[in-house]
């Protein structure tokens, strides 16, 4: 059995911005947190990073969940779970086969620690260095030009997941949450896109993580971002709020400025090489809540998608 799916993101704390209204569609899909195993990847945690490295074992900083590991470290921004289609050149990160019990609030992201062989489909090792026993993975400094391949082999059975190294470029954090409970939203992907010339091109895409947080790779001039629609999963209108303003994911010109300036034409976002957040979490309002109206939307150019 085969199993391929994009998994992403960082565990990022951001204020709430209230949203509401009415209007809008609802969405349907399927939970992706099951007791099937699939592969995720995680930043690796390097000594340089931790406050007191002789504190935590090596399990623990492999585990996400570990109770105060992010307060252990100098900057917590650097670990978490990530997408692995998102992974810039030089960096580390660590595959690992999980698989989840429980239900939300109570989600326990389980690790296959042992018996697991790992394998990539860069076999000459061009994007990076993959150790077969742990999963343990070293970017290279080549950019891929097509998705590559990492499997998990347990117990007969092989696990697949794609994955990509891209150029260094903005590092960007952020959350998807159910709005009212503050609860995560995993696998909801969201799109990231830039200025050409006053049309907007998909520059990238990013899935949420078991804990609702996204860490995308954007180019410096990424101005606009919206979530896709149909990853969201059922209970859930097709729609988001950010910073107060309501946004309709399933309208493919109705996009969120990831700047404050107003003008969403301009190219001049104030994005950096290294590590930013967006400023507040995408809401995302259940079912159960008033039909959100959106607010947000404007006349826009996509001029394609990637």
């Amino acid at each position: 059995m085969k199993h391929l799916l994009k998994i992403a993101a960082a565990i990022v704390t951001l204020g709430i911005v209230g949203c509401g209204g009415t209007g809008g569609t609802k969405t349907s899909g399927s939970p992706v947190l099951t007791i099937t195993p699939r592969i995720e990847a995680i930043v690796t945690i390097l000594p340089t990073n931790l406050l007191v490295p002789a504190q935590w074992t090596p399990a623990q900083l492999a585990n996400p969940q570990t109770p105060g590991l992010q307060a252990g470290l100098i900057n917590p921004t650097v670990f978490g779970v990530a997408d692995p289609t998102n992974i810039q050149t030089g960096e580390q990160y660590t595959f690992q086969l999980v698989y989840y019990t429980g239900s939300q609030p109570n989600i326990v992201r389980n690790i296959i620690s042992s018996g697991v062989t790992w394998a990539s489909s860069d076999t000459s090792q061009t994007y990076g260095n993959l150790a077969a026993n742990t999963g343990n993975f070293i970017a290279g400094q080549t950019t891929t030009t097509s998705p590559l391949f990492v499997t998990a082999t347990y117990k007969g059975t092989t696990y697949t997941a794609t994955y990509a190294v891209n150029i260094r470029q903005a590092r960007l954090l952020g959350t998807v949450v159910s709005q009212g409970t503050n609860l995560p939203v995993p696998g909801a992907q969201v799109q990231f896109y830039t200025n050409l010339s006053g049309a907007f091109q998909l520059s990238d895409t990013v899935t949420a993580g078991y804990d609702g947080s996204i860490r995308a790779s954007v180019p410096t001039n990424a101005t606009l971002f919206k979530i896709i629609a149909d990853t969201l999963p059922s209970g859930f209108y097709q729609s988001f709020c950010y910073t107060g303003t309501e946004y309709t994911a399933g309208q493919v010109d109705c996009l969120a400025p990831l700047t404050t300036n107003g003008d969403l034409t301009d190219a001049t976002t104030g994005l950096i090489i290294g590590t930013t957040s967006l400023q507040a979490p995408l809401l995302v309002a259940p079912t159960s809540a008033a039909l959100p109206a959106p607010t947000g939307c404007s006349d826009l150019k996509v001029k394609s998608t990637k």
